[in-house]
């Protein structure tokens, strides 16, 4: 919960409100005096209640000269209708202002922006090195009762660091909680077992910051029938929400509603049992057939107005889709005249 420095600063204050001649004299009378040599590691020595060697009015100074705890973590139910980010400049222009109230006018309520690639930080302009994600959050922060969640790709080939810079940014950001996007790297036989590490440590990491209740989703495939080479279980261990991409990739008949049902069908049977929020597909991408041949798959508005119902008739309580930056305006606007 505190630094070794922490402790030493409330150690030195104590010594000051009593009087005392030498607040190295006081933290060598608690047996504390080990703690300069790692000024900023955690303390992880005996409550301070628990010094036997210090009188309770300096045990009792000590302890009121500690920092406060940070405030529980109190997570709240995502509803509604949400975006993903990716790059936040190619979202109205980047203005951390027009997004906000772009997202307010559309009835938004929840934004996922992408904060973490690998192991590195996610939220610069290449070109400035500013920071694009602070000011962000602090628009979004004032539309009242809006959720931000950050995101993450991992790629598993270094899941400690990956996992730390995500609780980093998270704290930073203070943000209502985290998605991992983890794909198609983790079916190599080399990435797979580092699933388990990844989610241990970012398991770690967020117990150490108090944030061991913040919602942890998982964006991935949506048929996991298909993926049986995916390691799923380290993953459902720690999300307490899927967010399969449910995106109706089809040449001659692209079905968003039967895609979503399918999708719902094999996480039942995948065992989940927990909270859905699907990603729907509001982009465009280049297709390739068996024979080579290429095509462009895009959605449309009208399976945009499909999709959203069947999401909520389902009992579904939220939605999210891929991408802001992609959605364009008829399709950004199906999203928008949705009730939910």
């Amino acid at each position: 919960m505190y630094t070794n420095q922490e402790v030493i600063n409330a150690v030195y204050a104590a010594a000051e409100a009593l009087s005392l001649s030498s607040g190295w004299a006081l933290l060598a009378k608690a047996g504390l005096t080990h703690l300069v040599r790692d000024r900023q590691g955690p303390y992880a020595g005996p409550a301070i209640d628990d010094i036997d060697t210090l009188s309770s009015e300096e045990r009792g100074q000590i302890s009121a000269a500690l920092p406060p705890p940070p405030p529980t973590f109190a997570p709240r139910p995502l509803l509604g209708k949400g975006f993903f980010i990716w790059w936040v400049s190619e979202c109205e222009g980047g203005g951390p202002q027009q997004i906000a109230s772009a997202a307010q006018a559309a009835g938004l309520t929840h934004v996922l922006i992408k904060i973490a690639h690998g192991p590195s930080p996610y939220r610069y302009n290449i070109l400035l090195t500013d920071d694009r994600v602070a000011p962000l959050v602090a628009a979004l922060r004032a539309i009242p009762d809006f959720q931000v969640w950050g995101w993450q790709y991992t790629f598993g080939e270094e899941p400690e660091a990956e996992a730390r810079v995500a609780v980093d940014l998270v704290k930073q950001y203070k943000l209502d909680g985290f998605v991992i996007n983890a794909e198609r790297e983790y079916k190599r036989d080399d990435i797979r077992p580092n699933a388990a590490r990844y989610t241990a440590e970012l398991h770690r990491q967020l117990e150490d910051a108090q944030l061991d209740n913040l919602p942890v989703a998982l964006s991935s495939y949506r048929y996991p029938q298909w993926h049986s080479d995916f390691p799923w279980q380290p993953f459902l261990d720690v999300c307490g929400i899927m967010m399969p991409q449910v995106y109706w990739v089809s040449r001659s008949n692209p079905d968003p509603v039967g895609n979503l049902q399918t999708c719902l069908l094999q996480y039942q049977d995948l065992g989940w049992t927990g909270p859905i929020v699907p990603t729907g597909a509001a982009y465009d991408e280049w297709q390739y057939a068996s024979d080579g041949t290429k095509w462009l798959w895009s959605t449309t508005a009208n399976q945009i107005t499909q999709f959203l119902p069947a999401a909520k008739a389902a009992g579904l309580e939220a939605v999210n889709f891929w991408s802001w930056q992609h959605a364009g305006i008829e399709r950004w606007q199906a999203v928008a005249d949705f009730q939910w």
